[in-house]
C-alpha cells in the first residue's frame, strides 16, 4: 500500500490515531497560492506505524512516508536530503570523510544535527 504513513506518539495521542487509521491529509502545493488565498489539496493516508523518540518537536510534528507516496503529493519537489544508517561496527567519522570526498556533497552526522536523540 503506497498512502502509508508514520507519525509521531504526539502527533496519534493528540488525535486519537492508532495504526490502521485512514485520515485525510491537508497539503498545500506552492504552485496554488494566489496572493493571500492559500489552497489545500486532500489525500487519504492510513497510519502504518506509530514512533517515538522522546522528542516533542518530532513526535508532535514529523509524518514520515515512502518516496513514492511524497512523489505522489509533491511531484516537483527535489530530494535534498539522504539518510544512511550505518552497520554497528562501521567507522562513523571515516564514511562522512570519504561521503564529502567523493560526492563533493555536505555530508552530517546524526549526532551532529539532532544531539538530544543520541
Amino acid at each position: 500500500m503506497n498512502n502509508q504513513i508514520v507519525v509521531g506518539k504526539q502527533l496519534a495521542r493528540n488525535n486519537n490515531l492508532t495504526v490502521g487509521d485512514t485520515i485525510e491529509i491537508l497539503f498545500s502545493k506552492n504552485e496554488h497560492l494566489k496572493g493571500r488565498k492559500l489552497i489545500f489539496e486532500s489525500q487519504t493516508a492510513v497510519i502504518g506505524g506509530i514512533f517515538d523518540t522522546g522528542i516533542d518537536e518530532f513526535d508532535n510534528g514529523v509524518i514520515y512516508c515512502t518516496l513514492s507516496f511524497f512523489e505522489d503529493l509533491f511531484s516537483e519537489v527535489d530530494i535534498d536530503h539522504i539518510n544512511i544508517s550505518l552497520e554497528p561496527k562501521a567507522n562513523e567519522s571515516e564514511c562522512i570523510t570519504q561521503l564529502r570526498d567523493r560526492l563533493g556533497l555536505e555530508v552530517y552526522s546524526w549526532k551532529d544535527l539532532y544531539p538530544a536523540l543520541v
